[in-house]
């Protein structure tokens, strides 16, 4: 179920891009990953968990959201950051943003604390493009454009492309494109996992997306973690109701520094179809 919503998302975003495109309108990140939330808590509820923060005018640590995968038996954390593709350039011009104050990019940001916590930095793209002269890396199925209406890189791989070709920043889209996977392959990509659960899917496409890295001389984030637990904080989260979250979630606020909050899927085999 969570890979078919995330292709729906992704053909969403892909044909909602080319009409701003067409409409000459700039598509905003943060309108596509509200619309992601939406996708998981309207058609899979039961799946999906999502504490929302209240919005900070810049996250501190580079971050839009924290993501947990878990089939049950495994469980993999994500910090994930937002970048909408410039239409009219075919690039990401905000890639190596760098948020007022402070002292590196938001990338920098993302990646210091996501490995000082244990979590794996990725960055996810919202696109469309009018070609198809871009690199379609998913294992698992033939090319389908609109499914890169949402893509995922590995951060440290993204911050090492921007800052070390030629000392010009190389944020196109092709060249971006050559470094990631659609997101739906990270639920449900078998091409890079022998596990059949989502979170080792999810582990082996991290996996991938480090590989991907290496083969062109890049920097990578360190490999994943698959723990057999979820931290203590993401349980109490999910024991609490909602109407109770906001005690909870007050000093989670304040020490995660996240945009817009804690986003928790957890399907096990029975759920998958």
């Amino acid at each position: 179920m969570l890979t078919r919503i995330l292709e729906e998302f992704s053909r969403e975003t892909w044909e909602t891009m080319w009409l701003t495109h067409s409409a000459a309108r700039t598509s905003r990140e943060e309108y596509f990953t509200e619309r992601l939330f939406v996708s998981l808590l309207s058609r899979a509820r039961h799946l999906t968990h999502f504490i929302p923060f209240p919005p900070h005018k810049e996250a501190i640590n580079g971050a839009d959201w924290e993501w947990w995968i878990s089939d049950g038996r495994h469980w993999i954390g994500l910090l994930v950051q937002a970048k909408a593709l410039d239409l009219k350039h075919q690039r990401y011009t905000k890639l190596d943003y760098k948020p007022r104050k402070a002292s590196r990019s938001q990338l920098s940001l993302l990646i210091e604390d996501a490995t000082a916590r244990g979590l794996t930095p990725i960055v996810a793209c919202y696109n469309y493009s009018p070609s198809s002269a871009f690199a379609w890396n998913c294992l698992s199925i033939a090319r389908d454009n609109p499914l890169f209406g949402c893509s995922i890189i590995d951060a440290v791989v993204a911050r090492h492309l921007i800052n070390t070709v030629k000392g010009k920043p190389k944020k196109g889209f092709s060249t971006v494109a050559a470094l990631s996977f659609p997101l739906r392959c990270l639920t449900a990509c078998r091409g890079f996992a022998n596990g059949v659960g989502v979170a080792q899917r999810a582990f082996g496409v991290l996996e991938g997306l480090r590989q991907k890295g290496v083969e062109q001389g890049h920097e990578t984030s360190p490999p994943a973690t698959l723990l057999d637990t979820p931290p203590a904080y993401v349980r109490q989260l999910m024991d609490t109701p909602p109407d109770a979250q906001p005690a909870v979630t007050a000093d989670l606020v304040a020490s995660l520094r996240i945009r817009r909050g804690i986003v928790i899927t957890r399907e096990t085999d029975d759920d998958s179809e």
